[in-house]
């Protein structure tokens, strides 16, 4: 599997693992792989701005995202009352954090896709 197509797959299943252990109402995977962020997940009030990195190495650093990456990920988040979140896949382990304020909300195993299931 190529790096692409190995990150997309890690994409989803971030979408996947957040819907299901946060309760998000909606998880909107965003086209390509270039903007701020890649997934869009909301409830409510509650909203989260996601940059995935993700990588098939035993540990993934968080300084894999950026410094430019994040500046971004802030600024558009902000201007959208959303939180910038960055979530750090090691093979299929996810480590989920708020770059604003350093809080961790899951550290935790992926969720597995389904057969015929975006997620």
């Amino acid at each position: 599997m190529d790096h692409y197509r190995y990150g997309r797959k890690k994409e989803y299943q971030v979408a996947a693992t957040i819907k299901r252990k946060f309760g998000f109402q909606k998880v909107e995977i965003s086209p390509g792989s270039r903007g701020e962020y890649d997934i869009l997940a909301q409830s409510g009030r509650k909203k989260w701005m996601i940059q995935v990195k993700s990588t098939r190495d035993v540990d993934i650093s968080p300084s894999r995202l950026k410094k430019e990456d994040e500046i971004k990920l802030k600024r558009v988040a902000k201007k959208t009352n959303a939180k910038p979140i960055v979530a750090l896949v090691s093979r299929n382990q996810v480590h989920i954090e708020n770059l604003d304020d350093g809080k961790v909300h899951l550290h935790d195993k992926l969720h597995k896709l389904r057969k015929n299931s975006l997620y």
